[in-house]
């Protein structure tokens, strides 16, 4: 099986057990403290999802949204950068309508 972690080698073979695996990923990656992240809410989605609609994001900007924020949908969003990306499309349109 392919890996991308060169610490497990394509074709290696180890003992299968806790104490080796988290030794060959990283102990600190594997019992660190867990995170509570927020995901976007279902306004702050239906905002960029009605933004999309009507072309106040681009396709070119919402891949990089995607590729920024390492996301599929706005739903996988957290809520932090949901709130910024709605925050710049409105400044956006402001400075538009400004000129």
């Amino acid at each position: 099986c392919k890996s991308r972690i060169e610490s497990f080698p394509e074709g290696g073979v180890f003992p299968w057990s806790y104490s080796d695996f988290a030794e060959r990923y990283g102990r600190e990656s594997i019992e660190r403290g867990v995170v509570c992240v927020r995901l976007a809410t279902p306004a702050q989605v239906d905002e960029l999802n009605r933004f999309e609609s009507v072309r106040l994001i681009s396709e070119e900007e919402k891949q990089k949204i995607q590729s920024k924020y390492r996301v599929d949908t706005y739903s996988e969003l957290n809520e932090t950068d949901a709130e910024k990306i709605i925050a710049f499309i409105k400044q956006k349109l402001v400075a538009t309508e400004a000129k």
